[in-house]
């Protein structure tokens, strides 16, 4: 607004240890003074950022009145974790991510209640209490993964509090993170693909259901970017290959796959427009389908996706290739996940020395 608003640091500086805007680095306690009035810049640079994240009106004296304002002192772990959790949401406009913080903020809650150490925890959180609050999930047949996520939410909330000068050091620096065993891969075989491919269903409805399962084991798409999928927006040609390019809603990493021959078969029967359907009808009708079709695995949207994953690399294609069809954050998350030398891999390869 161009509007000033004056205050007082509180820091002491000599007329002569100041000139043009800048502290002088002969005054006086230098580093200090300094240091101190870049953190004060930070702050005011943070409430601004604050401000415009929230869509609210901004003007100097906010500026100031947010700062000045004194905040709260912090007596317990589980005040330090409620407000980074508030904190965080605020900043967030993902209702799903929202929801997970809210869901873990949940747990260490109850877990605290239930043992009676809600207040009683305080600020420097043990490692005794960290494993106490793992093995509390444990028993609550929680998987690592999932537990790990609150754990590094936890690290997450220390490493904040270290930078406020509440906490000294990090009792999660080092911590031995747990981890589950491997799941086995639900996913079809080239030979139950062509079952499903090759059979024609006299009901509209799980036809339907057939083409969007087959759709996605030729796009590696989830549910959740097969509904929002939009032929004209998100695929383009390169050379003469067209390719869908979009972003993948749950990670926000971009998939570049090409588009095979059944997918743009289907896109022609459909006229280009994806047929749409809950969730949970979807999940119920692939396992009708998978019960007419003599198929003995339990099949939900996502073994689609594995389904491509597994096909990819039995006819060969590389793990580079197969992570960016995908739309994995890197190789890694596809070598751990899909690195399963089956007998179908090992005879082309084969074939491919002999020839």
């Amino acid at each position: 607004t161009g509007i000033r608003a004056e205050f007082s640091t509180g820091i002491t500086i000599t007329k002569g240890d100041f000139n043009n805007g800048s502290l002088l680095a002969t005054a006086i306690g230098y580093t200090h003074k300094s240091n101190e009035l870049l953190f004060i810049e930070s702050e005011l640079q943070n409430i601004y950022l604050q401000l415009r994240i929230k869509q609210e009106a901004i003007t100097s004296e906010k500026i100031k009145n947010t700062f000045l304002t004194p905040v709260p002192p912090v007596s317990s772990f589980h005040e330090l974790v409620t407000q980074f959790v508030n904190d965080k949401t605020k900043q967030l406009t993902n209702s799903f991510t929202k929801r997970t913080y809210g869901v873990r903020l949940k747990n260490i809650t109850t877990f605290l209640k239930e043992k009676n150490l809600l207040k009683e925890v305080p600020v420097d959180v043990t490692t005794d209490t960290i494993e106490s609050f793992e093995l509390w999930m444990v028993n609550k047949k929680i998987k690592f993964g999932h537990i790990n996520r609150h754990l590094r939410m936890i690290g997450k909330v220390i490493k904040k509090a270290i930078g406020k000068g509440l906490l000294t050091h990090n009792v999660l620096s080092g911590y031995d993170y747990k981890q589950d065993p491997p799941k086995s891969i639900i996913s079809l075989t080239r030979e139950e693909l062509a079952l499903l491919e090759n059979k024609k269903f006299v009901s509209d409805k799980l036809q339907r259901v057939a083409d969007l399962y087959i759709f996605c084991c030729y796009t590696s798409f989830a549910y959740c970017d097969l509904m929002e999928f939009d032929f004209e927006k998100h695929t383009r040609i390169i050379g003469e290959q067209r390719w869908i390019d979009k972003c993948r809603r749950k990670s926000h990493i971009e998939q570049i796959t090409p588009v095979f021959k059944k997918a743009d078969q289907l896109l022609k029967k459909y006229n280009y427009k994806i047929p749409t359907i809950s969730l949970q009808k979807y999940n119920d009708y692939i396992k009708e389908i998978a019960d007419i079709l003599g198929i003995d695995k339990n099949l939900t949207t996502h073994t689609a996706r594995k389904t491509f994953a597994m096909i990819r690399i039995e006819e060969g294609y590389s793990m580079e290739a197969t992570a960016k069809m995908m739309g994995h954050k890197s190789t890694q998350q596809t070598q751990n996940t899909y690195a399963k030398v089956t007998h179908t891999r090992i005879a082309l390869e084969m074939k491919k020395k002999a020839a």
